[in-house]
């Protein structure tokens, strides 16, 4: 059967097939130039940018995604098996951290959340570095990294774990994306 076999349609009708082809080629574009960093930089500048003054404020210096399998808050770990999403949760498991670093068991709630909303597992800050992973195996981390200074390059050594940088793409006032092994 002949697509115009009843006629031209109207040309609204044949939008949603004029835009596919242009969304799907773009996006393939995007992809082959690098710039994903980029634009999850931009949908999620607002929140990194809140992780980075809340951490200052809540005097929080490390802090993993406290659903999954390591959990740290400063310098405490705790059990795989605690789901910590609340307020009061975060409040029980971290007892011990919270009233000897003197923490604002609400400002830590606030900061878990952000994290969790920029896809964010684990934040350090250490020398003046903020550092935001995303992912990784081990020794092979992604994520954001804030630099004092744009002090940052390719070979140098993050922390907290002294990992090496192997790509860096520069996004904004003094915001990275990282790769290291």
């Amino acid at each position: 059967m002949n697509l115009f076999s009843k006629g031209f349609r109207k040309p609204s009708s044949y939008i949603p097939l004029a835009i596919f082809p242009i969304v799907a080629i773009s996006a393939f574009y995007l992809s082959m130039i690098g710039t994903g960093e980029h634009i999850h930089f931009l949908l999620n500048k607002s929140n990194l940018q809140t992780i980075d003054t809340l951490s200052q404020e809540a005097n929080v210096y490390e802090m993993s995604d406290m659903r999954r399998q390591h959990k740290v808050l400063n310098d405490q770990l705790i059990s795989n098996d605690d789901k910590d999403k609340t307020e009061k949760e975060i409040a029980t498991a971290y007892a011990g951290t919270i009233m000897a670093d003197n923490l604002d068991t609400g400002k830590v709630a606030k900061l878990r959340t952000k994290l969790d909303r920029s896809g964010i597992v684990h934040m350090a800050r250490e020398d003046g570095y903020l550092v935001l992973t995303m992912g990784g195996f081990l020794d092979n981390e992604f994520g954001y990294l804030k630099a004092p200074n744009d002090d940052i390059e390719v070979g140098y050594m993050i922390p907290p774990y002294g990992l090496t940088v192997v790509s860096l793409t520069e996004l904004h006032d003094g915001w990275y994306f990282y790769y290291t092994t």
